[in-house]
């Protein structure tokens, strides 16, 4: 069965490898995808298509990225448009260019497709631009409600603290997608991230797995990336 309609979405990125990437990714879950190889073609690209988000390289022919974002942010018409930024430009200094200037996400590349989609639908989530959040989620005998901030085994409330709330939300929404340690840092602690480590959220986890009982079994551990939740066999 095709995923349902979720919207358009412009790639602004100037290789056609990534562009086949993201538009596969995105594409497999819904998502019309177009794309622009300059800044020029991205102008005319907005008022054609009117997407839902834009993903923004920093690097391009006839132009920067950080300038078209500004742009964008300065026309009343696309003052709201999500944009995220997928770049080589990977350092806390660059990251924090590109959240300065309105962009609502940055991911460096190389990275991972499932990342993309996952990054992709939690600011379209936040923005109200295309995709409703499921205010239950269930996988085995763990269930979440959203509305409640409530998350129970087999009926019994885990007592999860907020950010455990937050955690196991992250892994329920990706389930069977390898996140990484990055994304989670942000989806945990959000702007707080640049300045946690690893460690803090691997402490996280480890109470999150002893909540969970015989479910933590349910959560496996990604070499050199992240983690993965998945569904019971």
């Amino acid at each position: 069965m095709a995923p349902a309609k979720q919207g358009s979405i412009l790639v602004v990125d100037d290789d056609p490898f990534i562009i086949d990437i993201v538009s596969k990714a995105l594409g497999d879950e819904g998502f019309e995808v177009h794309a622009a190889k300059s800044v020029f073609q991205a102008r005319g690209s907005l008022e054609r298509v009117q997407p839902c988000l834009v993903v923004l390289d920093r690097r391009l022919p006839g132009g920067d990225g950080v300038e078209l974002c500004k742009e964008i942010r300065s026309n009343p018409r696309f003052a709201a448009l999500p944009v995220l930024f997928l770049t080589s430009k990977r350092s806390v200094a660059d990251k924090l260019v590109g959240l300065s200037v309105g962009a609502d996400d940055y991911l460096p590349k190389p990275f991972s497709p499932d990342e993309l989609v996952l990054r992709v639908k939690a600011i379209l989530r936040r923005t109200r631009a295309g995709l409703e959040p499921a205010t239950r989620l269930r996988s085995g005998d763990v269930e979440l409600d959203a509305d409640a901030r409530k998350a129970t085994l087999r009926g019994k409330d885990l007592r999860l603290t907020p950010r455990e709330f937050e955690l196991l939300s992250a892994f329920l929404e990706g389930r069977g997608r390898a996140l990484s340690r990055g994304f989670l840092l942000e989806r945990i602690w959000g702007a707080e991230s640049l300045t946690v480590t690893p460690h803090v959220l691997e402490v996280l986890v480890s109470t999150l797995r002893a909540k969970l009982g015989g479910a933590c079994k349910q959560l496996v551990n990604v070499l050199n990336h992240g983690y993965r939740w998945e569904d019971p066999g």
